[in-house]
């Protein structure tokens, strides 16, 4: 892919910018210091020691001892406070030892350390007059005294003894407040932030995961976002770290291979659909090895996976036989990575990941036939290089170059033919209904930190972890959509003799056409970022203060003319967002935590902030046109220009949300935490394209509406429409949840993990991409608009758990209620002058709900030991093993509302729909899937 430029009128300050970022690195990287992901990747440990009587002591050797480490062992030394630090740890299973000359030694054995926790561990060595060796197992440590962030970790542990869907990218929805990878009530997984090894791989246009791991690389996952720092930006929803295995010093791997087949599975097809909604096959092999290339100085771990999952769809009644085919989705993964310990003090990873998507059939199913599907094609290329050093005690940088490269590239089956849709009696999109879609995109990222040490700085016996950072990334996205034939036919075979009659000749319901709406989009984007976090501690007390700054442009790579906005760029915006958390050690044990965090946290940059803005042309006039039976020609115009161009508002501001979490955390016995979480969010800024001219619009009222009676208000459009890219005032968002989590990590053969939240999401603002909230585009959209948002569960309880039975048999299982998600059913205003077609909700939004629904994963499996360390493991993985049935999702839209200008309201009416509340998304029938693993 050739490489974009950073375009405009902005050369100045985009030199600027990069001669900044390459005297910070520069500094950074005089003393020999080196790359990596401290944070993201890694956890830390840090306490204080003292002797037998209570009081401090400095220069004590402290030992962190694990497989984890390529070297075997970190070592720190206690300062004058007596403070020792491992400020990055990889995540794994640590012994700790502190050690004076004329004390006896103390060690903690079995703590674990995970992504982002930052752990407390303190040590009173023992009377010299002890003969032995003090051994403290380490109970108390698994509640954090220091940090604020009410973080979710799954280990690799868990991972290897669950039932999962063999895709990392779904962890996520195993933590509190997760559903259907929308995080603590953002509108969609799009408001997430994705890192993988430390790179960011969050998309450039919309914002959601773009790298496909696979589930054998993964050594850890966190869910973080509330409470989280300065270091963390760029989502209003969740922050996903997942860090890959690294290898070790003696070689390991594993040979996998999972197939389940229609014979195995059930199928739960609504009644009166076509097909069975089931799995007709998987088959997923794969092969992982690590060890060393120098035993404790080089390690490397090498993976590839390869994945065929094939469903068969249902479909709406009425679809022909011919229309229907296998969804086949195909996945090929490979990944490289070496680990190199350089010396006491430093770290250096390399890694490469390849991963492609192939995806025959996509979008099949319900009203969309084999015809009106598409063919994906999309390989994706990702590097890391990250180099890590602990220059001295007081002293630790990192720095990393990361990033990808990707196509995602969709083809219809049926040429450059213009498409068919039967946009009126049946609903189907059956022929060409997607366009070809060409899209490259591409991020490139800069990074580096500093932390600073300081004990004694303001008090005699506090102690502050400093870090300072600054991140730099360029992000690209082109995309074309050229349509099939060069326009749309939009058919209703309500005109037609039968639905037969329709497929065999769609012209006996030709209604309608739309002229352009294509796509030609080149948009370069960057992102300036610093931040500072000191985390202070003061007794028994912890103050986590912090701010980050963040700068984001965008433009296109070619503008037609000048941003309406005025300026250099399209799109330039500068924000500031405070971070303060309070923890307190209630009772000075390590065992119970009361934690309060407030703070700002911004969107990330995405072409959709501003991809619709007049001067890049990069969506094309939009022109509907009915067709006139009595010219034979589409020559009715029924609107036009419709999202084409729109103004960007000078005074526009990045979209963030204000967050206040407060947590309470206790440590029961030696493994078991339980907490609860307060969560107070409002999302404000929503940006959105709303129509300018608000003036041309004529009031109406619909009388008689089909839910309740009564008027029903409206607007006909009298002129042009005129767009504005703001923030619109009636745009609101806001989330409030309260949660129980209780979490016994594996230990003594047996785990469990168990939530049950409660939430609440409120407002106008259902959105998906940034930039993107089509509700505001017509003043329509403002029409019951404020309610209970959907897509969210009101009440749901997650359990799961494993127990290890005799003769090396594994159980485990995973169980989740939800209480039904909330819709608003809606009419299309038909006649409107020039925003013809508008969806109108006919009640306040929120008014329908879906059944509660209940779902259980289970998993037995046997292990055999065939000599040293060689294992062979069979399973069995059951998904949805009661075999729900509850219906996911329906045809929301009620009918139509018929407008007759000349006539109103004696010659309008409403017009129901047939297919209204028909079933369109299922729960996922009951699957088995059968596994083999062979380890060594």
């Amino acid at each position: 892919m050739t490489s974009r430029r950073m375009v405009g009128a902005n050369g100045e300050g985009l030199i600027m910018r990069r001669t900044l970022l390459a005297t910070v690195c520069l500094a950074l990287l005089l003393p020999g210091i080196e790359v990596a992901a401290q944070g993201k990747t890694s956890g830390s440990v840090r306490g204080t020691v003292v002797d037998p009587d209570g009081a401090v002591l400095p220069g004590v050797t402290v030992r962190a001892m694990s497989d984890a480490l390529v070297s075997g062992q970190a070592v720190s030394v206690t300062s004058g406070n007596g403070t020792y630090r491992f400020p990055s740890l990889p995540p794994g299973p640590y012994s700790i030892e502190a050690d004076l000359p004329g004390f006896r030694s103390v060690r903690r054995d079995d703590l674990r350390v995970a992504i982002g926790q930052d752990l407390e561990v303190d040590f009173q060595l023992g009377d010299i007059e002890v003969s032995e060796e003090i051994v403290v197992v380490a109970e108390a440590m698994r509640v954090s005294t220091v940090s604020n962030a009410a973080a979710f970790n799954l280990s690799q542990e868990f991972i290897d003894r669950q039932p999962l869907a063999r895709d990392p990218t779904k962890l996520m929805n195993y933590a509190p407040g997760i559903e259907n990878d929308q995080a603590y009530g953002a509108p969609s997984t799009f408001q997430n932030a994705y890192n993988f090894d430390g790179v960011d791989v969050s998309d450039a246009e919309l914002g959601s995961q773009w790298v496909l791991p696979s589930m054998d690389w993964v050594e850890e996952v966190q869910v973080a976002g509330l409470g989280a720092d300065a270091e963390y930006g760029g989502f209003t929803g969740a922050v996903v770290n997942l860090v890959t295995k690294s290898g070790g010093n003696t070689f390991h791997g594993d040979v996998r291979a999972h197939y389940s087949g229609g014979g195995l599975n059930s199928e739960n097809a609504p009644e009166g659909a076509e097909g069975t909604n089931k799995v007709d096959s998987y088959v997923d092999i794969s092969a992982s090895f690590g060890g060393p290339i120098v035993r404790d100085r080089v390690w490397y771990f090498v993976s590839g996976n390869w994945i065929e999952d094939v469903i068969e769809p249902f479909f709406a009644a009425g679809a022909p036989e011919n229309e229907r085919e296998l969804n086949t989705d195909t996945r090929t993964t490979a990944i490289g990575k070496i680990t190199w310990q350089a010396g006491q003090s430093n770290r250096v990873v390399i890694m490469a990941d390849y991963d492609a998507k192939e995806e025959d059939y996509r979008s099949i199913g319900d009203l969309v036939l084999a015809s009106g599907s598409f063919r994906q094609d999309s390989p994706s290329y990702l590097f890391n290089l990250s180099w890590e050093s602990l220059v001295n005690d007081h002293n630790f940088l990192t720095a990393k170059a990361t990033g990808y490269r990707g196509s995602d590239d969709r083809f219809p089956y049926n040429g450059d033919v213009q498409n068919h849709l039967d946009a009126g009696n049946s609903g189907f999109d059956w022929f060409n209904s997607f366009s070809t879609s060409l899209k490259d995109v591409e991020r490139t990222t800069l990074d580096a930190s500093w932390s600073l040490f300081a004990d004694g700085l303001l008090s005699r016996n506090d102690s502050h972890n400093f870090k300072f950072g600054v991140v730099y990334e360029e992000l690209g996205m082109d995309w074309e959509t050229p349509l099939s034939g060069g326009f749309w036919y939009y058919d209703d075979s309500y005109y037609c003799d039968s639905l037969d009659a329709y497929f065999e000749d769609p012209f006996c319901g030709i209604f309608s056409s739309t002229f352009g709406g294509e796509w030609d989009l080149h948009g370069d984007m960057d992102g300036l970022h610093f931040y500072t976090q000191d985390a202070w501690k003061i007794g028994r007390f912890a103050i986590n203060a912090g701010v980050r700054y963040t700068s984001y442009t965008g433009n296109f790579s070619d503008p037609v003319s000048e941003p309406t906005a005025g300026g250099s760029n399209v799109y330039d915006e500068d924000m500031w967002a405070p971070r303060l958390g309070v923890v307190w050690d209630l009772f000075g044990n390590g065992r119970s935590a009361l934690k309060a965090h407030y703070g700002l946290y911004y969107d990330g940059m995405t072409v959709t902030l501003y991809d619709r803005e007049a001067s890049g042309a990069a969506l094309s006039d939009e022109d509907w046109f009915d067709y006139n039976f009595d010219t034979g020609e589409f020559d009715i115009p029924v609107g036009g220009d419709i999202a084409a161009r729109a103004d960007m508002d000078p005074g526009i501001d990045h979209p963030y949300v204000e967050q206040f979490v407060l947590t309470y955390e206790q440590q029961i016995g030696a493994n078991m935490v339980a907490g609860i979480d307060y969560i107070h969010r409002e999302n404000n800024n929503i940006n959105a394209m709303v129509v300018a001219n608000v003036d041309d619009y004529d009031p109406q009222v619909a009388p008689d509406n089909p839910f309740g009676g009564g008027d029903l208000p409206f607007f006909d459009l009298l002129d042009e429409q005129r767009n504005l890219i703001t923030n619109p005032d009636a745009a609101t968002r806001e989330y409030e949840s309260v949660a129980l989590r209780l979490r016994k990590r594996y230990a003594n053969g047996w785990s469990l993990d168990g939530s049950l939240v409660w939430s609440d999401a409120t407002g106008t603002g259902d959105y998906s991409y940034n930039g993107d909230a089509p509700d505001f585009e017509d003043l329509n959209g403002f029409v019951n608009a404020d309610g209970r948002l959907p897509f969210n569960s009101e009440w749901v309880l997650k359990l799961s758990g494993s127990v290890d039975l005799p003769w090396r048999i594994l159980l485990s299982g995973f169980y989740q209620y939800r209480t039904g998600e909330l819709w608003t059913p809606y009419a299309e205003f038909e006649g409107l002058f020039f925003n013809d077609r508008q969806p109108i909700y006919l009640t306040e939004r929120g008014s329908q709900q879906y059944d509660d629904r209940s779902v259980l994963d289970l998993r037995l499996q046997k292990d055999f030991g065939l000599g040293g360390d060689m294992v062979l493991g069979l399973f069995v993985d059951v998904f949805n093993a009661l075999d729900s049935d509850k219906v996911t999702e329906v045809d929301t839209q009620w009918g139509w509302y018929v407008y007759d200008w000349e006539d109103h309201p004696d010659g309008s009416f409403w017009d129901p729909r047939s297919r209204y509340e028909d079933p369109q998304e299922i729960q996922t029938p009951r699957e088995i899937r059968l596994g083999v693993k062979f380890s060594w």
